[in-house]
């Protein structure tokens, strides 16, 4: 499942969405106003609609809008990707008002040519705009895996819906976003982007009073993109908004340009769980849902990435190192459950044969007595033991544990008592933990016995923990 969080000026905007049999599936969504314009406020909106959904985040997107970024077209006399890469970090100096190490940059190579040159598009964001979306997640708890410009939805929803209906011609096409204050106007050609542009004018001024100036706003970006010769002459204009007032906006557009001119409402173009509720935000406020959408479709290896180098590094190397240490508990528990369970039904089986060899000795009666207690031993055993249970034990811990948190010790007695010690770098995990424990089936009287803070080498803060609790007995056991 995928996970968009788009912050605009006026609304957070919450998508998860998910494939199922070739189809774009939306299984939660939430749009929250922003009242005090404040980070504050959106960490806590982020937070908020993740326990209400009631599901773990994963591949977390978000968007960084067009306005904050700088798009530049150079030519560079290489087709090596890598030899592209390097110049692209050399030559961006010089298109931009910004030291190398205040920037981020990624680039799209659009076209390369017969003579050796390659045409390539750079994006560049700085990088106060890049440490404000990491700490707002950051405080929320959450990990970040890309950071990619608004286009990049817009591009991905418009092919997918070119591909549904089949309308691909070859030549460019422009994709206009309208949202509530703003509009994103997009030239994409070949699955690729070529243009974009924001313009001050959205969903509000869809009225006799603002339409001309908005209209003459998306006649200048048209002339912009002719003027740079970037590609061939556009041949579709798509327009995404949830207002019906659209259909005004491409009444106008037809009347200044001969081309076809689609209005098409985003969420028309995937389907949703049949009782979801949707924001009364996109009907009357106009809010667009076509960049989160489209970004559900993205592929995160082929994806404009803006998050620093250093930060997706960190990532993989925490990851993968977390990765192993579960791993490697999960298989310490596995073989120490193994050993016990086979040393304990060992133990048994020699108790009862002394005691057998000891009764048969005595009278008929006794041996009468020793039979009957063995076969409630055999019971009892069989009651007893987890053999049945340590696989769901195992499946049902995983599934609750929080990314962040390490156990040091895994431990299940004979009476079903487990006992969790670990730590995390993060104290919501802890909290998170002993949450899922006690909203699982698996497990009954959870404790957090205790959550120590203490400081790590270059003073890493975690938070030391010990939960104990009781692995439920099964219904049919139960009886």
């Amino acid at each position: 499942m995928t996970t968009v969080v788009e912050i605009t000026e006026s609304h957070v905007k919450f998508l998860q969405t998910i494939m199922l049999t070739g189809k774009l599936t939306l299984m939660h969504c939430h749009v929250s106003s922003i009242m005090q314009h404040s980070d504050v406020e959106i960490t806590e909106s982020i937070s908020s609609f993740l326990s209400a959904a009631k599901s773990r985040a994963h591949n977390i997107i978000t968007v960084v809008p067009r306005r904050f970024v700088i798009q530049r077209h150079i030519s560079l006399p290489s087709h090596d990707e890598e030899e592209i890469k390097k110049m692209v970090a050399l030559q961006i100096v010089k298109q931009v008002p910004y030291p190398k190490e205040d920037i981020v940059v990624d680039h799209i190579t659009l076209h390369k040519d017969a003579g050796g040159y390659a045409k390539v598009l750079v994006i560049a964001v700085h990088k106060e705009i890049v440490g404000r979306y990491l700490k707002i997640f950051q405080d929320a708890g959450l990990h970040l895996n890309i950071l990619t410009l608004s286009s990049e939805g817009l591009l991905n929803l418009s092919s997918y819906r070119e591909r549904r209906n089949r309308q691909k011609t070859g030549e460019p096409n422009v994709v206009i976003n309208v949202d509530s204050n703003h509009t994103e106007i997009c030239f994409f050609h070949e699955g690729k982007l070529l243009f974009s542009r924001s313009i001050n004018y959205g969903a509000k001024d869809l009225n006799p009073e603002h339409i001309d100036v908005f209209v003459e706003q998306i006649h200048l970006t048209m002339n912009a993109y002719q003027k740079e010769k970037i590609s061939d002459t556009v041949s579709r204009i798509t327009l995404f908004s949830p207002l019906k007032d659209i259909v005004f906006l491409k009444t106008r557009l037809e009347s200044e340009y001969k081309i076809i001119i689609d209005a098409v409402n985003p969420l028309d173009e995937v389907s949703r769980r049949k009782e979801m509720l949707l924001p009364e935000a996109l009907e009357k406020g106009g809010v667009s849902l076509t960049v989160g959408l489209g970004l559900g479709l993205a592929d995160n290896r082929k994806m404009i990435n803006l998050l620093p180098v250093e930060v997706s590094d960190t990532w993989k190397v925490k990851q993968k190192r977390r990765e192993w240490m579960k791993a490697g508990v999960l298989s310490a528990l596995i073989i120490a459950l193994v050993i016990g369970i086979f040393s304990l039904s060992v133990y048994r089986k020699s108790q009862s044969v002394e005691q057998l060899a000891k009764m048969v000795k005595e009278t008929d009666q006794e041996v009468s007595e020793v039979r009957e207690r063995s076969k409630r031993l055999d019971i009892l055993k069989e009651k007893l033991s987890p053999k049945e249970t340590i696989m769901e034990i195992i499946s049902a811990l995983y599934a609750v544990t929080p990314a962040d948190i390490s156990y040091r010790l895994v431990q299940l007695d004979e009476k079903r008592a487990l006992t969790l010690q670990g730590m995390s770098e993060n104290s919501a995990d802890v909290n998170n933990l002993q949450q899922n424990l006690v909203q699982s089936a698996i497990f009954d009287n959870v404790t957090l016995q205790y959550a120590t803070k203490r400081k790590m080498f270059r003073g890493v803060e975690v938070t030391d923990f010990k939960i104990t609790c009781q692995v439920a007995v099964k219904s049919a056991e139960k009886k």
